[in-house]
């Protein structure tokens, strides 16, 4: 059977069977081996295409986060040295937003208390969440909020 793969013998300088099976089976284990490492090639890109499958689907808020950047908007009240009441806005535990006015309205007028300035502090955190940019508020936003102006 192995006559066709007699091998030159290297230690009697014959043509040896027992040199053709060891050399066959050294073949046969180097052809396992390439197997092996193609099939854990084809496993490894296979995983990567999911994840890569597995991103399309998802927003650029959740891309972010396991990038690192979270994008997470907090707000936060807060009154200043003369009782006027104002929010700012983090992005990310850095200050983004600082609104110490009711905006729209003319004039320098503060926020009457925490809860008002909230209220417009999470309209506009809603606004930045959906990617609307800039996140402006209009009179009609003032209004069904109830903020006094």
């Amino acid at each position: 059977m192995f006559s066709l793969f007699k091998k030159f013998c290297r230690f009697d300088n014959s043509y040896c069977e027992f040199c053709s099976i060891i050399t066959i089976s050294i073949i046969k284990c180097q052809i396992m081996k390439l197997f092996m490492s193609v099939s854990v090639l084809l496993f490894l890109s296979f995983i990567f295409l999911l994840s890569v499958q597995g991103f399309a689907g998802e927003d650029d808020t959740t891309q972010s986060k396991k990038s690192g950047l979270t994008n997470t908007y907090t707000c936060y009240t807060s009154m200043n040295d003369t009782g006027a009441w104002y929010y700012y806005i983090k992005l990310d535990n850095k200050k983004f937003i600082i609104q110490k006015t009711i905006p729209v309205i003319e004039g320098h007028r503060a926020f009457d208390d925490s809860i008002q300035a909230a209220s417009v502090c999470l309209l506009v955190k809603q606004k930045l969440e959906h990617h609307l940019f800039p996140p402006s508020v209009t009179k009609n936003d003032l209004d069904s909020l109830k903020i006094h102006y």
